[in-house]
């Protein structure tokens, strides 16, 4: 059984979104392996689920496709960001830390109560199995279609 996250790393629907991060995280590795002869500090500032707006903008794009609605797979006009989010003074106040630490570390995500989510979320693509969870609705496409918009984390 999948369990539901509260980081999205991975979400249903936001695919070009998450390969936008990931290419970022490789470019930031790769940076790292190079910048080091020159004395280069290379950190990378992973932002959760923030209620900026912005998250919930990405769940909007559908409106400019110009599809007729019943030839797509999902209504997207139900569905909404799958979690719930932050206030966004955490991320400004920890990422002024970070920049000003002394020696921080590389990968550093906020709110840092959700890095050890992200380590199991990952952890588990590892082991999981192709036909795992085959014919079944995944648990964020579920909250996806329950959460209202703009749901602030409590």
């Amino acid at each position: 059984m999948e369990e539901l996250f509260s980081c999205p790393l991975f979400d249903p629907f936001s695919g070009a979104y998450s390969a936008s991060k990931h290419a970022v995280e490789a470019f930031a590795e790769a940076l790292y392996k190079e910048t080091r002869p020159f004395n280069i500090d290379i950190i990378t500032i992973n932002p959760g689920p923030f209620l900026t707006g912005f998250n919930d903008r990405m769940f909007e794009t559908y409106r400019g496709w110009g599809t007729d609605v019943a030839s797509r797979v999902f209504d997207y006009q139900e569905l909404n960001f799958p979690h719930e989010q932050y206030d966004p003074q955490i991320v400004i106040n920890e990422t002024v830390k970070i920049i000003l630490d002394e020696n921080p570390k590389y990968r550093n995500v906020l709110p840092k109560s959700i890095e050890g989510e992200q380590r199991k979320q990952l952890d588990s693509i590892w082991n999981r199995q192709a036909k795992d969870g085959i014919g079944q609705e995944n648990n964020l496409v579920i909250t996806a279609k329950k959460i209202h918009k703009e749901t602030p984390k409590k």
